[in-house]
């Protein structure tokens, strides 16, 4: 079985996945731009039952009806997402694994709600590091 663990910036929430994912997407809706304050979030869906927090003690807020959403209170990263229509599922950050290339994304959802500036992000300049101040 392989064992998959994250955990959130500063480490006070460390989580462990048993299970595969049942689906990597980036979302684009506007309440995950809000809770993240990004454009969009990358999402790997796993069984609740397979979702184990090990230390630490996440904070949950209800982002809108049946959404409750989870983060660690000492530095703010978005961890976990609950919907009542997936009940039996759990949506975790996939940037919060210690791999986070183990669970490519395979698709985008809720792009009516995406930025205007979208499609056209990955054709900016890109640095290593940070970039050159003039």
């Amino acid at each position: 079985m392989t064992v998959h663990r994250g955990q959130c910036q500063c480490g006070e929430i460390v989580f462990e996945v048993t299970g595969p994912s049942h689906s990597n997407t980036i979302c684009h809706c506007t309440s995950c731009q809000k809770s993240a304050g990004a454009h969009a979030i990358a999402w790997a869906m796993f069984l609740r039952s397979d979702v184990k927090v090990i230390k630490g003690t996440p904070a949950h807020y209800n982002s809108s009806a049946g959404t409750k959403r989870s983060f660690c209170t000492v530095c703010g990263t978005s961890l976990f997402c609950e919907a009542d229509y997936i009940a039996d599922h759990i949506d975790i950050t996939i940037a919060t694994f210690d791999d986070p290339n183990a669970f490519p994304p395979s698709s985008h959802i809720w792009t009516s709600n995406q930025t205007d500036w979208t499609g056209t992000a990955h054709t900016l300049p890109k640095h290593e590091g940070w970039p050159p101040v003039d």
